[in-house]
């Protein structure tokens, strides 16, 4: 007896043999061998292959078929079926194909199921991870498929990975198992946390509680990389947008009516305290602020900081839904400001004004002037007395001289009666501030027929010769630049002009005096 050529050795050695009934090989024949059996007398094998197309027992040739199932058994760990393709084109290697050729195929047909079989430490054989492809939709010219890839977890199998016509789906069971995606320098780029329902972005590994809440979306990371940004290109007007919104609904795609006081949208900050990121540091609010209905959502905005020594908010910038501007304590209420609060209201609407309010009645400044000199104005109050003040601290001033004629400047002023054009019906006493501004210059702002500016000289500009950054570049054909007057400077004026006349008055006085006492 021949194996591949070589002479096998009888009895117990190579093979076993029977005369007229068997020869068992003591090593088993692989596929393709060539076994050569010489006889001297009769002999006959019940399991006999010859190597004939006719033959169906035999699978060799191109385009034969089995019938039947198939078991490979190996006892070692080379390969237990190979597909291999010689083919040198580019369009396809070897194929695999799975194929439920039923003669009534309806919905949700099985087509093809790959397991993954192994014993577990008790002796049973568990499918640990099986592929799965099901015929969802067989109908002609609209057919879907559903391939899913399951695992086991804790002992059931579950779904880790469905695609069908509709949707591809990521743990379908709801297991508590996460989902994570790596990057080239970061082990969770993208994570999701299934004990924690929070999908996770960055260099976080588990979610956490952030200004009292568990967030579905975090980005945390350890440099620059921990920011979202939101970035839009379109050849038009519009920005990217971030929106937040509320309704009072119970299920996703509600658009039940939110009521006055309902919060719509919050932003808040928050920082590490050495025990937790709880304790909030700012918060931007947007609520509800009147009662809202179809296409109409009257809201205020509002913004609150946590002062030193604090974990708590406190409102102190307000916008409400008539565009009205409540700053300081007077912003928890939104609406006005009493005798016990502290804080300033810009009003607008049909009568806008700016209202200002200290909780006692000494000495407050409610508004303070700078420029490049320092400070040049106050306006504050004492009791029940407010004081429009301008700086006039002596320390500030020099060529300090009580001896100008007061008189003679005083009667170069020309106070006249007038009607403004918008109003032709009452007649005012006053001045034209372009002759105030010859006699009292400061009291005057504006110079005589300007008209409004349109643009200024700014940085990096080339700049004529005699101008300077601020200088007005462009001004209006048709519109004015109105000249005003502030009649508190013509006091000193007055005041020297009535001290003359006072001193003329009492040496008049003196001489008819004397002229009387003979």
């Amino acid at each position: 007896m021949f194996q591949n050529g070589v002479l096998l050795k009888g009895g117990t050695t190579d093979y076993t043999a029977t005369s007229g009934t068997s020869v068992v090989l003591a090593t088993g024949a692989s596929v393709s061998d060539v076994i050569e059996i010489i006889v001297y007398d009769v002999f006959s094998v019940g399991n006999f292959f010859n190597r004939t197309d006719s033959d169906s027992r035999y699978v060799n040739v191109d385009g034969d078929s089995m019938t039947g199932a198939l078991s490979i058994t190996t006892a070692d760990n080379t390969a237990q079926l190979t597909l291999k393709s010689t083919d040198a084109d580019a369009n396809a290697g070897p194929i695999l194909v799975l194929n439920r050729d039923s003669g009534s195929p309806a919905d949700n047909d099985l087509i093809g199921k790959v397991q993954f079989s192994a014993d577990d430490d008790g002796g049973n054989s568990l499918d640990y991870a099986t592929i799965n492809m099901k015929a969802i939709d067989v109908t002609d010219g609209s057919e879907d498929g559903e391939f899913d890839i399951s695992t086991v977890v804790a002992g059931t199998s579950r779904s880790r990975m469905r695609a069908d016509g509709t949707e591809t789906i990521f743990n379908e069971n709801s297991v508590d198992v996460d989902f994570r995606v790596e990057s080239n320098g970061r082990t969770h780029a993208f994570f999701v946390d299934g004990g924690n329902n929070s999908v996770l972005c960055g260099d976080a590994t588990v979610a956490r509680t952030i200004f009292g809440d568990n967030a579905v979306l975090q980005v945390e990371g350890t440099d620059a990389t921990s920011s979202m940004s939101i970035f839009r290109n379109s050849n038009d007007n519009n920005g990217a947008q971030l929106t937040l919104g509320a309704s009072r609904g119970t299920s996703t795609g509600s658009n039940t009516i939110v009521q006055d006081g309902d919060t719509i949208g919050r932003i808040g900050f928050v920082g590490a305290d050495g025990t937790d990121a709880a304790t909030p540091g700012a918060l931007i609010s947007a609520v509800v602020d009147g009662t809202p209905g179809g296409n109409d959502m009257p809201t205020r905005l509002a913004f609150f900081t946590t002062p030193d020594g604090s974990n708590s908010l406190s409102e102190r910038f307000r916008i409400n839904n008539a565009g009205s501007v409540f700053v300081g304590n007077c912003a928890t209420n939104g609406a006005s400001v009493g005798a016990s609060q502290t804080g300033t209201i810009f009003a607008v609407g049909n009568f806008p004004y700016i209202l200002n309010s200290v909780n006692d009645a000494s000495t407050r400044y409610h508004a303070q002037f700078f420029n490049s000199n320092g400070s040049v104005g106050i306006i504050s109050t004492n009791g029940s007395n407010t004081t429009y003040a301008t700086s006039s601290d002596y320390r500030l001033k020099e060529n300090v001289n009580y001896t100008w004629d007061g008189t003679t400047e005083l009667k170069k002023l020309k106070p006249c009666k007038f009607n403004f054009k918008a109003d032709n019906t009452e007649t005012l006493q006053g001045f034209l501030a372009h002759e105030v501004a010859e006699v009292v210059p400061n009291a005057v702002v504006g110079d005589k027929d300007e008209m409004r500016a349109l643009s200024y000289y700014e940085d990096e500009e080339t700049l004529p010769a005699g101008k300077k950054i601020g200088d007005v570049k462009e001004r209006s054909d048709t519109e004015i630049a109105v000249q005003s007057l502030d009649s508190s400077h013509l006091v000193p004026l007055l005041t020297k002009a009535l001290q003359e006349s006072i001193a003329r008055a009492d040496a008049l006085e003196a001489r008819i005096k004397k002229l009387e006492d003979g």
